[in-house]
């Protein structure tokens, strides 16, 4: 029962970025936006847990 739901989900997923991908240079800008918001997130948690000692009284 669970198989038939993962493998409709992966279907509805595989529609959905093939919809996407129809406009290609918006795929191309939406992905590369997504991958450098991860790292900018990722960069400013370094930030805060390896250079800062407090925040507003909060230690770590």
């Amino acid at each position: 029962m669970l198989k038939n739901y993962l493998k409709l989900y992966f279907e509805f997923f595989k529609v959905n970025i093939k919809g996407i991908m129809i406009y290609d240079l918006d795929f191309i800008f939406g992905v590369v936006g997504l991958i450098l918001n991860k790292i900018m997130s990722f960069c400013i948690l370094i930030f805060i847990f390896n250079f800062l000692d407090e925040l507003k009284g909060w230690s770590f």
